[in-house]
Formats: C-alpha cells, structure tokens, sequence
C-alpha cells in the first residue's frame, strides 16, 4: 500500500538522487504535477528529446523495455514518464515482465510510473503481485490533499510574495468559497487576489473577484451532495445564487452531473473503457478519476433515484410558479440523505 509520504518527503528524495524509479499515486493533482516536473528539470534540464512520455492504458512489457534499454540522444540521462498505469488490470504473466524491466532500469534511465489508481487492499490491490513487486522496488509518493487551514497559509504565503495582505479571517472565507476543489483550482483563483490594487486584500475583494462557472458550482455542490454535508451544499448554492446565477441554469447543471455520476457508474459495471467513457461524457481525464471514486461507494438503484428526483424538480421549476431556490434546496437536501450514506 502506498506510503503517505508528503511532498517534502518528495523532495528529500529528489535531492538524495539515489533512485531510478518513482512511482506517484494519482490523488492529489497539483503535488502530483507539480513534483512530475521538478523530476522532469532534474534528469533532463531543458532537454526535450530524452522525455519519453507513455500512455498506460496501451503499454505492454515490450514497449517499455525497448524504451528503458534504448540510450539517451546526446545527453546522459533519460526520463521515461508512465501515466495511468493500473497494475491491477495487468495480467500475472505481464506482471512479471513488468517486474523484470523495473528490476533492471540502466543507470542512465530514469522511470516514472503514475498509478492510474490508488493503492488499496483487497482483489486486484496490495494484493496483485505487481502492485506488491512495486512497492518493493519504490515507495509510492501519495501526495495528501492540503487541509483547508493548510490552505489558507498557502494563500497568505502567496500574497506576502506578491507584497499584499490578507487576514487569516479572509484566507479562510476565500477558501471556504473554493470548497471541494482541487488545490489547483485554488491556486487559480487565489492568483485573482493578487490583481487588487490595494496592499490589504478584504472580503469585497473576495467576493468582486472570486467566481464560479455554474459548472464548476455543481461540481463542488455535488461533490459535498455525496459526502451527505448538506450545509455545505447549500451554502455553496446560496452563495452562487447570490451572485446572480440562475436557479433554473444550476438546477438544470446539477442535473446534468447527477446523469455523468449514473453513466459512470453504469459505464463502469458494463467494463466500458476509460477512453470510451471520457468520449461519451466530454470530461477530462481527472474528472473521470474523481466521479469513479465516488459513485465507487453509491449503488446504482440510489444513482438511479438521484436522476430521477433531479429530472422531477427540473420538471416542477419549468412548470410552476413556485419559490425555485427554495425547491432546489429541498431537492438538495433529499439528495444529501439519498447519497451520502455508504453502501
């Protein structure tokens, strides 16, 4: 099982350099590129030629053996990058190919295998050969997600660079706004604040700034929809209406998304692919590694009941000329207890 090994502890071992194989977990996508990088700068510098850069839903044991065994160009090192690789759809016999090529990486080579998966126990987890073949060779780098206090000083760091001023209070309502989102996405929207002509950021800035495409809104209301944290939810909702969003526009998004979370879902259990499904919903990549783990934990007949509610309060905003906002958050509120329970 992957370590939780931090972003320091990254560091600490880019700087020893004693390795040629690391391997990231897919949870955490700011860190996770954001240490990809650094990796990349310290093989490779500014040469381009020598990243070998691999697709795991395609690779074979053959395909990353010639690229290990191949020389770098003109340089003495390479870096050969690995993203989505499972190990739990690999098979025993090409497991331990796999196992064989990493066993042996040149000393000019350098590898990066990026799980397409977290770690986990059970069927097809820690308990793959592969997968526990790996973890002896590296300790996978699982980068955690900041807390939203840990983001705060990140913003308030981010500001004292720039020569601005922001009060604990306000990193924290900036980040209470950014709720549910990546740390990325976060990091987007506070380098906003840093527009403000002022040397002290306060909350109107915050609010004047700081905005959410109804998309982005339903991603966030929808993702606290099935941690069961219906406050949050509706804070979030409030917070977009507020801004002058529509209540028919994010009723019909969150209508929207609850349908991506049921055909993930279904998609899933009916062993459609990963490209086929990102085809079918025009979602990227990290999108659909979100959705997967969290309908991982809801069963289809509850999915099915969240459309079917959401498609009804649809049907009730268009045809009555009751208080929408209020029949949205009372669907909300029906969804939080549908979905946030486990199976």
């Amino acid at each position: 099982m992957a370590e939780k090994n931090n972003f320091k502890a990254f560091e600490a071992a880019l700087k020893q350099d004693n390795t040629n194989l690391y391997i990231f977990s897919d949870k955490e996508p700011y860190f996770r590129e954001k240490a990809e990088e650094m990796l990349r700068r310290q093989i490779l510098g500014e040469d381009d030629m020598n990243d070998i850069l691999l697709d795991g839903d395609s690779l074979t044991p053959e395909a990353l053996s010639e690229a290990v065994d191949a020389p770098p160009i003109f340089a003495p090192r390479k870096l050969i990058r690995v993203h989505r690789f499972a190990p739990s759809s690999v098979s025993a016999e090409d497991g331990e190919l796999y196992l064989s090529v990493l066993s042996d990486i040149p000393d000019y080579a350098v590898v990066l295998l990026m799980l397409a998966e977290p770690a986990k126990k059970g069927r097809g987890g820690d308990s793959n050969a592969l997968a526990k073949g790996l973890s002896k060779l590296s300790t996978p780098f699982e980068f955690e997600t900041p807390t939203p206090g840990e983001l705060a000083k990140l913003i308030q760091r981010m500001c004292r660079a720039a020569e601005k001023g922001i009060s604990p209070s306000d990193a924290d309502y900036f980040i209470s706004l950014c709720a549910g989102s990546d740390t990325q996405t976060v990091l987007s929207e506070a380098k906003k604040l840093l527009s403000v002509s002022r040397d002290e950021i306060r909350r109107e800035d915050i609010d004047s700034l700081i905005s959410l495409s109804p998309d982005a809104a339903s991603y966030l209301i929808t993702g606290a929809i099935f941690d069961g944290d219906s406050a949050k939810a509706i804070t979030l909702y409030r917070n977009q209406i507020k801004k002058g969003v529509s209540e028919y526009v994010l009723s019909s998004v969150i209508f929207s998304d609850l349908k991506r979370y049921y055909a993930v879902k279904l998609g899933m259990g009916a062993g459609i692919s990963e490209a086929e499904l990102l085809k079918f919903l025009s979602i990227s990549d990290k999108r659909l590694f979100v959705l997967k783990k969290i309908v991982a934990r809801v069963d289809v007949p509850r999915l099915r009941r969240s459309v079917t509610l959401a498609a009804d309060n649809e049907y009730a905003l268009r045809s009555s000329s009751g208080d929408g906002v209020l029949e949205t958050e009372l669907l909300i509120m029906k969804l939080c207890v549908l979905l946030g329970r486990r199976m």
